[in-house]
């Protein structure tokens, strides 16, 4: 599959998609279980690694001494989105220089809440490809 073929990301905007956003949501509240932690913690996540995340928020968590975690689609690396142009590949590998966490958003942002285990395997092998 070619980076032509990739589109950027639809919500499934039906009602079982909308329940089940819903309750990832209410399901991500829960408490944490490790213990308390002797300070506050923030994770900064950037879905989809607009170019703008790569650079103005990796730089503003870099000037208060933070991190970020992106969850890349390569198939979307380098093109245009509706939120702006993507990030680039150099972008991915300086932030992962960089010590900021780079995660798997498969190559073509497949919704694997849908997906059956052939194609979410096939979708993350291809991204890490």
């Amino acid at each position: 599959m070619g980076p032509q073929s990739v589109q950027p990301y639809q919500p499934d905007r039906s009602i079982f998609g909308k329940l089940r956003r819903r309750l990832v949501k209410a399901y991500a509240r829960r408490p944490a279980k490790r213990g308390s932690p002797d300070r506050p913690w923030l994770s900064v996540t950037f879905d989809d690694a607009p170019a703008s995340a790569t650079t103005v928020g990796a730089e503003i968590l870099e000037a208060h001494g933070g991190k970020g975690v992106y969850y890349i689609s390569a198939g979307l690396l380098g093109r245009d989105g509706h939120m702006g142009p993507y990030a680039q590949w150099a972008d991915v590998e300086r932030l992962h220089a960089d010590g900021h966490e780079i995660g798997c958003h498969t190559l073509d942002h497949t919704d694997l809440g849908w997906a059956n285990a052939e194609t979410t395997r096939d979708a993350v092998s291809t991204n890490r490809a």
